[in-house]
């Protein structure tokens, strides 16, 4: 499944992520179980809207600047 997403976003992501850990490190051979530990973070932070794009990013830097925070 290939999603567009704003470069912009995905560095507020791990920006997010970085004071966090997942407990299961993906390995390119455990994708299912780390895909699944992934998107339960994303939506427990109520950012999977944003993933699975019915809620698109902000066209503009003003509307990007009040979103990001």
């Amino acid at each position: 499944m290939a999603y567009s997403l704003d470069l912009r976003f995905l560095v507020l992501i791990f920006l997010r992520m970085s004071t966090e850990t997942l407990s299961i490190k993906f390995t390119g051979k455990n994708y299912a179980a780390w895909e699944f530990q992934f998107r339960m973070f994303l939506k427990g932070k109520e950012l999977w809207r944003h993933i699975d794009e019915t809620s698109p990013t902000p066209a503009n830097d003003a509307e990007f600047s009040q979103w990001e925070t």
